[in-house]
């Protein structure tokens, strides 16, 4: 960013800065980089157009695909103005700031819509990073002690290990959200986030537009990335766990082809009934905003 400011200074012009991310860096390259929170994004960039007039954009590193949605929809209000695309890829010292082997499978099938990678957690254990949309199954494995071996299987919507280890390229349902790699021209057909989902399934609801657009979606395990997962939801572990469930019920009346709505319904308030027993008050009040969600008609 400073180098882009510099060159658009010198060109006598005054440039206006959005932060997209934060990066570890030195003058060698880049040891990590932290995406900005996409709203945070969206509100920087009216706020400089709201006040100054702007001539060009230009855009460098998005650092998620949740600041790209963010972008795409500001910069779509300003239809005339000139835009410079230059996605930073990778930094000078050659550290990849998007994964060759995504793009590699990403180029190899016109299809791909969407394509994940292998994900692992912070201290290196395996993460699954792919999964089939959600049924019945799911939900009852979620909401009802169940042995520990179904969490691994088919019916709580995991694809088995041995196509990660595999390395090559399998077809999905959907990702995790963590890592997406996503084709403007699905984008442009099917349509951006659905912000109607705060937080959870708002990837899910993408995937089944773009499927049902016609595109496919792909996990690339030779790309590796590791998620340090819940770090921000785990700060708010009630306030999460009403928005999980309120994006489900979003998700299965906005696609009831996944499971029949009523059955899906009667399972969920049985569920948060059984987690009220014996639950801090705070859990409680969570479970009942729950169950008033999903008795809504």
């Amino acid at each position: 960013m400073q180098a882009d400011i510099l060159t658009i200074a010198s060109m006598g012009c005054h440039p206006l800065a959005v932060v997209t991310a934060i990066t570890v860096q030195d003058t060698s390259g880049v040891d990590d980089v932290l995406p900005m929170d996409s709203d945070w994004v969206a509100d920087q960039a009216r706020a400089v157009l709201e006040d100054m007039p702007v001539s060009a954009f230009k855009i460098g590193l998005l650092g998620s695909v949740e600041n790209i949605a963010a972008i795409a929809e500001v910069i779509s209000d300003y239809p005339d103005i000139p835009l410079v695309f230059d996605p930073v890829l990778a930094s000078g010292r050659g550290d990849e700031l998007a994964n060759e082997d995504m793009l590699d499978a990403m180029r190899a099938r016109p299809d791909a819509a969407v394509v994940t990678s292998r994900l692992s957690y912070g201290d290196g254990s395996f993460q699954h990073s792919a999964f089939h949309f959600p049924g019945l199954w799911q939900l009852y494995i979620d909401l009802f002690r169940m042995s520990p071996r179904l969490y691994e299987s088919r019916l709580n919507g995991r694809y088995p290990r041995r196509l990660y280890d595999a390395g090559q390229p399998f077809e999905i349902d959907h990702p995790l959200g963590a890592v997406m790699l996503v084709r403007a021209e699905a984008i442009r057909q099917a349509g951006l986030f659905d912000e109607s989902f705060a937080l959870y399934c708002e990837e899910i609801d993408w995937c089944a537009r773009f499927k049902e657009a016609g595109w496919r979606n792909y996990c690339a395990p030779a790309a590796h990335v590791i998620h340090h997962g819940a770090r921000s939801t785990s700060q708010v572990k009630a306030e999460s766990f009403v928005k999980l469930w309120t994006a489900r019920y979003r998700l299965h009346t906005k696609h009831p082809h996944f499971a029949p709505l009523w059955l899906a319904r009667r399972m969920v308030l049985a569920g948060m009934r059984r987690k009220m027993r014996g639950a801090s008050e705070e859990r409680q009040a969570a479970c009942r905003r729950i169950i008033d969600v999903w008795n809504s008609k």
